[in-house]
């Protein structure tokens, strides 16, 4: 499912006149999809993009924060509070868009502000991806 996903984005972003590259891989870590278009008056946007998608959910997007990971709490547990989640979130964002292998990668490709954006289908939580704690785990 998540391989379609990214072709069906990837597609969308060619119709829409972008240059894409997809699946690049970083060692462990993957790069979904970067998009580049040429619009007005020589202005460029910069894409970086991560699609999820599931057709029945089972777990969580983001992992349990390593700090209660650390205390014996298992990654992928659906028993968390309020403040684990949004650590949980702040964690995952920072790995899928702000790691610095994908910073020093995004940089040698354009050094200019690429976009952090998340494609999603199916979630198991509404409350993992609302707006005010996706954006705030979004650095400016």
């Amino acid at each position: 499912m998540a391989l379609l996903a990214e072709e069906l984005v990837e597609e969308w972003l060619n119709r829409q006149g972008y240059f894409t590259i997809r699946g690049i891989k970083l060692g462990v870590d993957e790069i979904d999809l970067l998009a580049v278009r040429f619009v007005a008056d020589g202005v460029v946007e910069y894409r970086h993009i991560e699609v999820q998608a599931s057709m029945r959910p089972v777990s969580y997007i983001s992992r349990v924060p390593k700090e209660i990971q650390r205390q014996g709490k298992a990654a992928n547990s659906a028993s968390r509070n309020d403040d684990e989640l949004i650590q949980g979130v702040k964690e995952w964002v920072e790995k899928k868009f702000f790691k610095p292998k994908k910073a020093k990668l995004f940089g040698s490709l354009a050094p200019v502000k690429w976009s952090s954006e998340l494609v999603l289908n199916n979630v198991k939580s509404e409350n993992e991806v609302k707006e005010p704690l996706i954006y705030s785990s979004i650095r400016p």
